[in-house]
């Protein structure tokens, strides 16, 4: 009998990490980050963000303010909404009022990793990338640190296409 009760145990403990880590996003963070265009340029901004928590397993993050200066499109911030959902993984919905497009994504929690997959077809970026095969990462660096990462098929290849760093404020 003890066996079985171990190996209940252990998907709790892997969701009990996954929570704990989507908390660790409450707070107000700095972010930094650039974009590939469609023609392989790199774009810079930057901006303030704001997590808030959900209830025990959802993370409002909303993007209080943005600049890009190749960008004028970007300002205005939006939001970002990720779900832990107990039986059937991750989601994430994101709405950014540059484009008022809503972008749905389906994920796993993977060693340590937030790993979104695009639900759906998605046209292009804000800045001209294809998002045929878009996958978006959130990678917790310590307690005041976060990599998100979006990843995309470039000329038949895997290519990060954009990168933000958020530190705690």
């Amino acid at each position: 009998a003890a066996q079985p009760a171990t190996a209940a145990k252990a998907p709790a403990s892997g969701m009990q990490a996954a929570r704990l880590g989507l908390m660790n996003l409450v707070g107000d963070w700095s972010m930094e980050m650039w974009s590939l265009t469609g023609d392989g340029r790199k774009l810079e901004g930057a901006g303030t963000v704001e997590g808030v928590a959900v209830g025990d397993y959802a993370v409002n993050l909303t993007i209080r303010e943005f600049a890009a200066p190749e960008m004028p499109n970007a300002k205005g911030g939006g939001t970002i909404q990720l779900t832990l959902h107990p039986e059937r993984g991750l989601s994430l919905t994101s709405k950014l009022r540059a484009t008022d497009e809503e972008l749905r994504l389906s994920g796993q929690f993977q060693s340590g990793n937030y790993v979104f997959y695009l639900i759906g077809g998605g046209a292009e970026t804000i800045t001209g990338a294809q998002r045929s095969s878009f996958r978006l990462e959130f990678k917790p660096v310590n307690q005041d640190a976060w990599v998100v990462e979006t990843y995309s098929s470039v000329d038949g290849r895997t290519a990060r296409i954009q990168s933000a760093n958020l530190t705690r404020r």
